[in-house]
């Protein structure tokens, strides 16, 4: 507070007051714009520290020298988005962008994009990039036509925007046509939007009218694994991450997520053993790096369920401002699905399966929408007579490859809903994806829906070859005789033998039930937080959720129910 003349903090982001140090240092220095420069000259021009970039960054801004204020707010954006802080990094990039040259350098425009995309706020993104797309067209400069259409291929995929990618690609191609180079580019970005979207079949073809170089490495490996050529996928990827590291160039969390999930494909659930140790933590409120649904996804698959609630129930999720990352609503809605638990807040979740559908993404949401078929109680599930019929005519849709919970199993798990036809016509026309990963699941949707004891034990062996028991059990427990591991595992999560799809139960989740118990023993919300390392507001989330679940009105009324459902087990267990 001492500071406050001198210092302003917005957002989490501490700001220096220019112009008040600029009137401090005008009333002590003859020519502090030379002083600021001679400073700025002082420092390493190697510097990779945050802090010693933000005094240059400092320096450069009292010198007026735009051009280094741009490198350098770069810079630190780089740094802080390295580790997490997402909020912070675009805040600086905003300012490299600000002071940089114009037209917009390449690499502040897919810095500035990135990060917003990263920050869920993809539509901005686009038009962002969009507008400085159709400028670089409009001036017929190639090359920075083809480089921002590459940088754009992510958001338009995720925004489901094919026809007009497709459309950009074919302006593009007409100014790039008298330079091989960025010609190349064009050709990659639209390879690239054609393997990521999961069209197989076209990515293939497209990559008979081409050579591919080492950037297109990591999209020719989506493209192979999903064939199930696992050893062409795992070449193409490590040429690619041979040619970042000759070009000196980091590999980005996307990066890093994409390979995790081709060899996941590949090799199975092991491919995520390394995330805990390795992959940073989702830190800022409204960031996202991709961590929480690797840590997620490893949990389902391996049967370590009550890990798996902890992680779900630690989420910002009742912070209404916070928009939830499409890729954790999967993970989340596909966890709740398979554990046949009711969604943590459904009406939220519902919300987020609405926005999807309106906004014209029919590959995000239908899996999710399946999923809440599945999950949601009757109480709630009459509110969602949208949701049942967009499903309903989409049920043949084939989610996005990189959205886990679009397993078919969703599908053939709603048979009771729309008819065994119905979803047996709607499997069979999905794209099929050849990886070992999609043909188990492929296995266990067609005898969950059929009864096909043959298919159950193709995918209970493949399962366990994937090391995801969990999914094991789901096919083992539906045969005549269950092996003694899936029953055992079965019991232990609460899944019924001979169904493997139980009802959803009213039931507390870990977290729920770890508030719940201090909350009977006296503890006050305060000291609940403190003890379980959670915010007072997730504790009042849990509780109400635990008052709402077990009809319970007082603590008085919620610690009497809680030692009889003890004195229950305890009889159970006699």
């Amino acid at each position: 507070m001492e500071l406050n003349d001198l210092v302003s903090v917005e957002d989490g982001i501490a700001a220096f007051r220019h112009a008040s140090i600029a009137d401090a240092t005008r009333s002590t220095v003859d020519d502090p714009v030379s002083s600021y420069r001679a400073l700025l000259e002082s420092f390493n021009p190697d510097e990779t520290r945050a802090v010693q970039l933000g005094a240059m960054l400092r320096c450069a801004r009292g010198a007026g020298d735009a051009a280094a204020v741009a490198a350098l707010a770069l810079r630190i954006s780089r740094v802080l988005s390295a580790a997490g802080m997402l909020n912070a990094a675009l805040h600086h990039v905003s300012l490299a962008v600000d002071h940089a040259e114009r037209p917009l350098p390449v690499e502040y425009a897919v810095e500035y994009a990135g990060l917003l995309q990263q920050l869920m706020r993809e539509n901005e993104a686009a038009l962002f990039l969009r507008g400085q797309i159709q400028h670089a067209i409009e001036k017929r400069d190639s090359r920075r036509s083809a480089a921002l259409l590459y940088a754009y291929v992510g958001v338009a995929v995720s925004l489901e925007l094919e026809t007009e990618f497709a459309a950009l690609c074919e302006r593009a191609a007409d100014v790039t046509r008298a330079d091989p180079d960025a010609s190349q580019i064009v050709w990659g970005a639209r390879l690239a939007a054609l393997a990521a979207a999961g069209r197989i079949d076209d990515a293939t073809k497209h990559l008979a009218g081409g050579v591919p170089r080492w950037n297109e490495g990591r999209y020719v490996a989506v493209a192979a694994a999903l064939r199930g050529d696992d050893d062409a996928a795992q070449r193409a990827f490590e040429r690619y991450t041979a040619g970042l590291n000759s070009q000196n160039a980091r590999s980005t969390t996307s990066d890093r997520a994409m390979s995790a999930h081709l060899r996941m494909f590949s090799v199975g659930n092991s491919a995520l053993d390394p995330v805990d140790a390795t992959w940073p933590a989702d830190g800022e409120t409204g960031s996202y790096t991709g961590g929480t649904v690797l840590r997620l996804l490893s949990r389902i698959n391996s049967g370590r369920w009550d890990e798996a609630d902890r992680i779900i129930s630690d989420l910002p999720l009742h912070h209404g401002d916070v928009e939830e990352p499409y890729a954790l609503l999967d993970a989340r809605l596909l966890f709740a699905g398979v554990a046949g638990r009711a969604p943590h807040m459904p009406e939220r979740s519902l919300s987020a399966i609405r926005r999807l559908v309106s906004t014209g993404r029919v590959r995000h949401a239908i899996a999710g929408a399946c999923w809440l078929l599945v999950t949601l109680d009757p109480a709630v599930l009459v509110r969602a007579a949208d949701i049942k019929a967009f499903a309903g005519d989409h049920l043949d849709v084939s989610p996005m490859p990189y959205l886990i919970g679009g397993i078919p199993l969703a599908v053939a798990r709603l048979s009771s809903v729309f008819g065994r036809e119905t979803c047996r016509e709607a499997l069979q026309r999905r794209p099929r994806y050849r990886s070992r990963w999609h043909v188990a699941h492929d296995a266990l949707a067609h005898g969950v829906l059929e009864g096909d004891h043959v298919a159950l034990r193709t995918a209970r062996d493949a399962f366990d070859a994937l090391g995801a028991p969990a999914f094991a059990m789901l096919a083992g427990i539906r045969l005549p005789v269950p092996r003694a591991a899936d029953a055992a595992l079965a019991q232990k999560l609460g899944i019924e033998i001979g169904r493997g799809a139980p009802t959803v139960a009213r039931t507390l989740t870990t977290r729920e039930q770890d508030v719940a118990e201090l909350a009977a023993g006296g503890s006050t919300n305060r000291e609940i937080a403190a003890r379980l390392a959670i915010t007072e507001r997730t504790v009042e989330a849990h509780l109400g959720a635990a008052f709402r679940k077990l009809s319970v009105r007082s603590r008085a009324e919620l610690a009497s129910v809680l030692l009889r459902r003890s004195g229950r087990v305890e009889t159970e267990r006699l």
